[in-house]
């Protein structure tokens, strides 16, 4: 699996041309509700696909904890760029998701301060764990790839549809106002 996936939508100049009418705030607020409604299909897909254990995890990770971590962020770069992530956010996703050797477990500080004959121990032991290498493979278990691949083809037309209605919405919303204010029943009183 690659580390992202990236899907670049350009054109769209009327679309463009209708932002920039809203004003920079507006047109931000608008696409990120676009960008994350385009990214809730993702979000679904990768809730469907990801792998729940059958029990606890010898290490105390609970059943469940990778799909509780799947979430979505929208992070601007820059007023034309915007970078949305989808997928666990636990440590471990990407080790899932790819497989990972097995390697034994080395011998741990367990809190504790070495001196520097504790540190020469620690350090011959993890080169002897090394020397020993991997004892297996955990094998791949693919979730975010899959849904990408199987949702990437709708994520555009998601955008443009959600997009486009928003700022239906906000034009009717302009022109009721402007209607009130024109009548004479806008306003403070």
């Amino acid at each position: 699996m690659a580390d992202s996936m990236s899907l670049r939508v350009e054109g769209l100049r009327e679309l463009r041309q209708s932002l920039r009418e809203l004003g920079p705030q507006m047109s931000e607020r608008v696409l990120s509700g676009a960008l994350r409604a385009a990214a809730a299909d993702v979000e679904a897909e990768i809730r469907s696909r990801a792998p729940v254990a059958s029990a606890r995890h010898r290490r105390g990770k609970q059943p469940g904890e990778l799909l509780r971590s799947i979430r979505t962020t929208v992070e601007w770069q820059s007023s034309e760029e915007a970078r949305v992530s989808v997928g666990p956010r636990v440590p471990y996703g990407h080790l899932v998701e790819a497989g990972h050797a097995i390697v034994p477990r080395g011998p741990t500080r367990r809190g504790r301060k070495l001196g520097k004959e504790g540190r020469a121990r620690l350090r011959a032991l993890l080169k002897a764990r090394q020397a020993s290498g991997a004892i297996g493979r955990a094998q791949a278990r693919p979730f975010v790839g899959p849904a990408w691949e199987a949702t990437k083809d709708r994520v555009v037309e998601t955008f443009k549809r959600a997009v486009i209605r928003t700022v239906e919405e906000i034009r009717a919303l302009h022109r009721i106002g402007a209607r009130n204010r024109g009548s004479g029943t806008g306003g403070t009183v």
